[in-house]
């Protein structure tokens, strides 16, 4: 089973691309969608949609997972984060796969067992869970590979 898991965000979406084998989770690909800031909201929105179809196109996932929006006391940020996520979704569902929504605090609870946990501390749960050779940077990689994990360990 192949996903491709996402951490959405206006300037910056991390994603990974995880498989799975024999209970083992593989890390095939990963990295980061930098929307211009300089484009107009529309555009930024289009270039995440657009960027997201060429993972999609090159890694042929069987399912989608994305985290899900948290509360925010900043209105103006959830709502572009929202936007954000909608861009993501409509890109997943163009491509006919399943899309899996997970709480930030349902995350960190699936992958270092405290749904408080710090941005390092899932980096480092990452890091021995995928048994690599050094963090993953910036945390919006390491926290998409999170949301890979947890779909794994909720899904399948």
């Amino acid at each position: 089973m192949r996903i491709v898991s996402i951490d959405p965000g206006l300037g910056v979406t991390g994603f990974s691309v995880l498989e799975t084998r024999n209970k083992k989770i593989k890390l095939l690909a990963y990295g980061t969608i930098k929307s211009p800031p300089s484009f107009s909201l529309p555009n930024r929105l289009n270039y995440l949609f657009e960027e997201t179809n060429k993972i999609l196109k090159n890694f042929s996932p069987e399912s989608f997972a994305i985290e899900d929006s948290f509360l925010s006391k900043n209105f103006k940020s959830a709502m572009l984060l929202g936007q954000a996520r909608g861009a993501l979704i409509l890109s997943a569902a163009q491509s006919n796969l399943p899309v899996f929504e997970y709480a930030p605090r349902k995350v960190k609870m699936s992958v270092c067992g405290n749904g408080a946990a710090s941005k390092e501390q899932v980096g480092f749960m990452v890091l021995k869970i995928l048994k690599l050779d050094k963090l993953i940077k910036p945390y919006d990689i390491s926290d998409a590979i999170a949301v890979g994990i947890c779909y794994f360990n909720q899904e399948t």
